[in-house]
């Protein structure tokens, strides 16, 4: 009766007064080591998912500073928890980086009885943090089966930095599938539309290019492919080409890329669920999440026959 009222009057609740009541901000920290720019879709989409959860539930999204207190943000209460973002691609060789650092300045926050959320590709070991694990690993191991299987040995890869989760396995699971990836055709560069298309060039300018070249990112396998074409190929008649991330603009390109899909959005939407959880129940300790990769096959690679290898 009350709540139908409510409704029929529009009435909606003063914000200032819940967190009088509640003794909440109703914000929560994100912060992703640095701002993303606008070609960081990656990330823009990961807050996106964020925010619109934390919107539903009446919070609000502080977006973090590069090199931040967030430890001090939150503990001085100008928030209610942080969504921290790891950077932990070379957790799967070293078992180190800077998930390392990130993993530290959670188990600080929760020490100090705030909760957070740490998006990564690890776990947190602390049972009082939270984790969103994106299984990179999966993808790239579905990468590496569906070259073999379309036939292609002479595979290249455009890595953004060394020994990474995403190169490693991929190099992992064509070692095991017979077909190893050769140190000549792995191109270690930057994110940006230019580093792909200079190492594709790089690539394509071998003595024996590879048949199909696998970049990390789609922003640098739409690089590459321009790089192919300065280089008079086409894709995917004459090189084959699968990105990774599955950001909008990746089945919009002609042709429209394979790729690695990465629902960034549910990463943002799940952390965000959780800590909400983590305030609502604290006494309740938070289970990680793992979000999912897979391949999306579109028109960017065509299958080999062994005259053509």
């Amino acid at each position: 009766m009350v709540l139908a009222r409510m409704e029929e009057l529009g009435y909606t609740p003063n914000a200032t007064a819940q967190r009088l009541v509640t003794g909440r901000t109703q914000t929560v920290l994100f912060e992703c080591g640095e701002i993303p720019s606008v070609t960081d879709l990656y990330m823009l989409e990961a807050i996106r998912g964020a925010q619109r959860t934390l919107t539903v539930q009446q919070f609000g999204l502080l977006l973090g500073s590069p090199n931040g207190d967030s430890v001090g943000t939150v503990v001085s209460g100008a928030v209610d928890g942080a969504i921290l973002v790891a950077d932990d691609d070379t957790s799967y060789v070293s078992g180190d980086g800077d998930h390392g650092i990130t993993q530290a300045i959670a188990v600080q926050i929760a020490e100090r009885g705030k909760p957070c959320v740490v998006i990564g590709h690890t776990v947190v070991p602390d049972p009082r943090v939270g984790s969103v694990v994106l299984d990179l690993e999966q993808g790239a191991r579905e990468v590496a089966r569906y070259l073999v299987q379309m036939g292609h040995r002479r595979i290249g890869f455009l890595a953004a930095r060394r020994a990474e989760t995403v190169q490693c396995a991929f190099r992992d699971e064509l070692a095991r599938l017979g077909a190893p990836l050769d140190p000549e055709y792995v191109i270690v560069s930057g994110n940006t539309v230019e580093h792909g298309e200079q190492g594709m060039q790089a690539l394509l300018r071998l003595p024996k290019p590879p048949t199909v070249v696998f970049a990390r990112n789609d922003t640098l396998a739409s690089g590459a492919r321009r790089g192919a074409r300065a280089c008079g190929m086409r894709v995917p008649e004459d090189v084959s080409l699968v990105g990774h991330d599955d950001v909008p603009f990746a089945g919009l390109m002609d042709p429209p890329l394979t790729t690695v899909q990465v629902n960034a959005s549910r990463l943002g939407q799940a952390a965000a669920e959780m800590l909400i959880e983590m305030l609502d129940q604290p006494e309740i300790a938070p289970l990680a999440r793992v979000v999912p990769t897979s391949l999306v096959v579109r028109e960017t690679v065509v299958g080999l026959n062994p005259i053509q290898e």
